[in-house]
């Protein structure tokens, strides 16, 4: 189960991107959503579905921007980002 209530089936493993100055690594992987009833959490105050390039245009930080976008880029798999915020 993810953290907006969506049960989820993993797919691949996609890489790992890091900010080395906050000490933050994060794992990606690529997931289908196997139901579609949303939820909010303690993590979230509002979700919902948008398509790719609709997300894209939202995120409005630069290191989160270049982690979607490498993560939609099907090959090379799996990546290594390093950043240093």
């Amino acid at each position: 189960m993810e953290e907006s209530g969506v049960e989820i089936e993993i797919g691949h493993f996609c890489g790992i991107s890091q900010d080395v100055n906050k000490a933050i690594c994060h794992t990606w992987w690529l997931a289908m959503a196997k139901t579609s009833e949303l939820k909010t959490s303690e993590e979230s105050i509002q979700v919902k579905f948008v398509k790719e390039e609709d997300a894209i245009t939202m995120i409005t930080r630069e290191d989160f921007k270049k982690e979607l976008k490498r993560l939609l880029i099907p090959q090379p798999h799996p990546f290594y980002l390093v950043f240093y915020g």
